[in-house]
This record gives structure tokens, sequence and C-alpha cells, in this order.
């Protein structure tokens, strides 16, 4: 009777680990079909600390872009290229992008160049993370900068 027992907690350990892993696969590509399934604009780019430009208080440095910079359409191809076209679908970047194994961080092939006043030009190579649905993607990027660290939490819808 004990072996019994025994063998049906084997089974249902067995069938238990299972599923988990198949959820764990289903979620792992569903993250990249959500990343794939449409074109990602950027809505915020929250910096903390914020930071002081000509005495004003800066935390959404979004109002640093240009008009064209914000209209940047990100489109990321189930075959690992990623496309930023303007609002005349005129091609600005072309790179590849790779999730790691666990789906919590993008790296890119070339880095994608921001240039903002008096920083200059920002490379971004990796974003982790934080958040990824069908509608809205929230990653963090850290900076360093003038002996400070920033960490940029950059919003896509």
């Amino acid at each position: 009777m004990k072996i019994k027992y025994f063998l049906i907690t084997i089974i249902c350990a067995s069938i238990s680990l299972s599923s988990c892993s198949e959820e764990e696969s289903s979620k792992l590509s569903s993250e990249s079909e959500m990343l794939t399934a449409k074109s990602w604009v950027v809505q915020s780019k929250i910096v903390e600390p914020s930071i002081n430009l000509g005495g004003i208080e800066i935390s959404d440095i979004t109002v640093l872009d240009s008009d064209e910079v914000k209209s940047y359409s990100f489109k990321f191809d189930s075959d690992g290229t990623l496309v930023v076209t303007d609002l005349s679908e005129e091609i600005i970047i072309e790179t590849t992008w790779v999730f790691n194994s666990d789906k919590t961080q993008l790296t890119f092939g070339d880095p994608l160049i921001y240039n903002y006043p008096i920083v200059g030009d920002i490379g971004l190579s990796t974003i982790k993370i934080t958040s990824l649905t069908s509608s809205k993607m929230i990653g963090t990027i850290p900076a360093f900068y003038d002996d400070i660290n920033y960490v940029v939490t950059i919003t896509f819808i």
C-alpha cells in the first residue's frame, strides 16, 4: 500500500513539473510574440535621480527629444532584426536584437544612439525588461554621467 501511494506521489509530481515547464515555455514564447506583434513608440523616459538643466528639474527626459525623435517607431521582427523608422517610414536605425535566456533583457547588435543637450551622445545597448504586455513594454537602463549613477525607465506603447 505504501508503494502505491509513493508511485502516485511520483506520478503527480512528474505531471506537475512538466506542466510548470510547459507554462514557462509558453510564457517565454508569448513574450517574443508580444514584442514582435506591433511597432512600439517611446512614451516616456523617466530618469532617477532627476537632472537639473538650467535651473529646471527634469524627470522625464523625453522633453529633451526633438519631435522627430518622439515619433520614432521601433519594430522588433521575429528574425532578430530591429528597425527604427520615422513618421515618413524612413529607416533611422537597423540593427539586431536578442532576448537573454529568461527574456528579461534585450541586447542590441549596435547601440541605439540618442543625442542630449550637455550630455551628448548616449548609446543604448541593453534594456532590462521589467514589464511586457501586448500594449506596453517597460524597461530600465543604467547610465553613469558626471560621477552620478542614473536609472532611466523607458516606457514603450
